[in-house]
């Protein structure tokens, strides 16, 4: 073999190595593409949910159904045994929950029961 061909050669071989390199690298990227892909899908799966539950609140407050609000389960899934829940009022100020809750139940009272 002369000279001529064993550069050449050299040089496939070369090229060859470099080629493989560029195709790992790029499997590389896909795996690490997929993954980010399932992690973003799981992220807007999730605000999904949030919107929706947020949805779920502004509806209940537009319809006055304070009762009807719960807490969210704890980091572990227990559900609160207490808790306070506030209500901003649109001069800033805050009463506790309990307080509307119970105008809104002696006005449904007085409904109800007209004498």
């Amino acid at each position: 073999m002369g000279q001529a061909e064993a550069q050449q050669l050299q040089e496939l071989w070369s090229r060859t190595e470099r080629a493989e390199r560029r195709l790992l690298a790029c499997e590389n990227l896909v795996g690490e593409l997929g993954s980010n892909l399932t992690a973003l899908g799981s992220l807007l799966q999730g605000y999904g949910h949030l919107q929706q539950r947020l949805d779920n609140v502004e509806n209940l407050l537009k319809n006055r159904n304070f009762w009807i609000l719960r807490l969210p389960p704890g980091s572990q899934g227990e559900i609160p045994k207490s808790g306070f829940l506030s209500l901003h009022q649109s001069d800033g100020s805050e009463e506790s929950l309990s307080q509307p809750l119970l105008k809104l139940k002696r006005e449904e009272n007085v409904k109800d029961n007209p004498f």
